[in-house]
């Protein structure tokens, strides 16, 4: 006799299947369940789209805001701005310090060469 056939695995119920697209194949599960499969394309989320700034906003499009939304948006530029500056100068500051740490350290070893 022959050994009895396999019954065909169903999907599982908390699986949702991926939105099909021309570009890459379907797939079942949003990341791979193997590692014989990690060769396969995935298709990538897409980032949220991000609301235009005030600063890039056409004058009529300003006009037909009301004021309470220009403040808000004028004053979420300027904290955008601000992190931005504080993380440049946080790098900055990262930057001299290891540098000074190395002109110490060089300063150091000439010191100790000097005193042989």
């Amino acid at each position: 006799k022959f050994p009895a056939q396999p019954k065909p695995v169903s999907k599982p119920k908390d699986t949702v299947a991926a939105p099909a697209s021309s570009e890459t194949k379907t797939t079942l599960f949003q990341h791979k369940p193997s590692v014989a499969t990690w060769l396969n394309a995935v298709p990538l989320r897409k980032a949220a789209p991000v609301p235009p700034s005030i600063l890039d906003r056409s004058h009529s499009r300003i006009v037909a805001m009301g004021k309470e939304e220009i403040v808000e948006a004028v004053v979420k530029e300027i904290r955008q701005k601000e992190q931005a500056f504080e993380c440049q100068i946080k790098k900055k500051e990262e930057e001299f310090a290891s540098e000074l740490q190395r002109k110490d350290e060089e300063i150091a070893r000439l010191k100790a060469l000097l005193s042989k």
